[in-house]
């Protein structure tokens, strides 16, 4: 494999592993956004990722990109791999190579053993962060399969869940700090690990997503953004919106899930995945933004739609309640009915709809990536500062 150039010794220099880069999802969404800053911060970040083809180094002024194919891919979401072959001999060569201050990973998959190797042999300090709750979304996806296999679906679930959540103990205490999305998920990490938790929230592009990118229209259209897949709690809009004809849900995303939705929803528009001015124009063009998961760690869709000046609806689990000041940027619901309540109301009071919305894209200004990124560079800086002899 190509070793990096050594760029200029003014900057920091970060090596981040992830298993998902290219994909269209929360965490890519995040660390495309770090890549486009790292000019900015005084970040040399060499970006190590799966992909199918994997392909040559690319370049981005003071980033690097390599794409590594794996060599036994186990799928666990169309856009996402792991690899069973782990270590990596290329890329732990290249990793050796170098000479990095940090060494972030981005996961505690096989990319996140890989950048958890070279930091140990390289003797870089480790920075872990911590973007999916891997354990709640196993347990769902476990306890349907035991469903289909006439198996104990709690039982299924729970063994599930504990086993990965004993896997990310053990690798986010090799991290000399892990940082975590929102205060519920740091709450729960620092109850469990022994290292220190900190916080690396996610930020907006208020100007591409914009309420001046509305389109009129007649209808009432409820939106959802986002990946179709069990774990997102998405049956509950089929059961809430499947009859009703005086609403316009649009479903924008994809993912395992559809078929099943769209036999649901029969009357919802589905349009696959969207981007660029199409995105934005969805967004600012819906009158209620419906985020029903309760696995998420952040919630960056529901961001995204309060910058575009929409009302949000979302659970009072994990992420996205954080995002959201009850009653006044959108609805915080706790439980199927109060959500259907919530959803109902929004719908009928238009006056309602104008004025959250008109919160919410006042609180998403307060949320820029500059202020996220910033206190991410001052943590790399920080465990640099204390690199221990042994690296962790």
């Amino acid at each position: 494999m190509e070793q990096p150039n050594r760029r200029s010794s003014e900057a920091m220099r970060v090596a981040l592993f992830t298993d998902t880069f290219d994909g269209i999802n929360g965490v890519a969404t995040t660390l495309h956004q770090l890549a486009n800053w790292a000019g900015r911060l005084m970040l040399q970040l060499d970006i190590f990722a799966y992909a199918r083809q994997g392909g040559p180094v690319e370049e981005r002024g003071p980033v690097r990109i390599v794409r590594v194919r794996p060599r036994m891919p186990l799928r666990i979401y169309e856009d996402i791999d792991f690899d069973l072959a782990v270590p990596h001999r290329g890329l732990q060569k290249m990793g050796r190579g170098s000479s990095y201050d940090v060494v972030h990973c981005a996961t505690p998959g096989s990319m996140g053993l890989n950048g958890l190797l070279v930091g140990r042999r390289t003797r870089a300090p480790l920075v872990g962060s911590y973007h999916t709750a891997l354990p709640e979304f196993a347990r769902v996806r476990a306890e349907r399969l035991a469903s289909r296999l006439r198996l104990p679906q709690s039982v299924a679930g729970a063994v599930t869940a504990r086993v990965i959540r004993i896997h990310e103990t053990w690798f986010y205490n090799r991290c000399r700090l892990v940082l975590a999305p929102s205060e519920a998920v740091r709450t729960d990490l620092q109850r469990r690990l022994a290292t220190r938790v900190g916080m690396l929230g996610r930020g907006v592009d208020t100007d591409r997503f914009h309420p001046r990118f509305r389109e009129a229209h007649d209808e009432v259209r409820v939106l959802y953004v986002g990946r179709l897949s069990i774990e997102k709690n998405l049956d509950l809009l089929a059961e809430l919106l499947h009859e009703r004809s005086d609403v316009r849900l649009m479903m924008v995303g994809d993912g395992p899930y559809r078929q099943r939705l769209e036999d649901r929803l029969p009357r919802a528009t589905f349009t696959g995945f969207l981007a660029g001015d199409e995105l934005s124009r969805a967004y600012a063009s819906a009158d209620v933004f419906v985020f029903p998961s309760p696995n998420d760690t952040f919630g960056i869709a529901v961001l995204e739609a309060m910058s575009s000046g929409v009302p949000v609806v979302v659970t009072d689990r994990m992420g996205p309640q954080e995002l959201v000041k009850d009653g006044l940027t959108g609805l915080v619901t706790r439980g199927p009915r109060e959500f259907r309540d919530g959803l109902d109301r929004l719908i009928r009071d238009a006056a309602l709809r104008r004025q959250i919305g008109k919160s919410a894209r006042e609180s998403a200004l307060q949320r820029s990536w500059q202020t996220v990124f910033d206190g991410l560079v001052e943590d790399y800086r920080s465990v640099a500062a204390a690199r221990p002899a042994s690296g962790l």
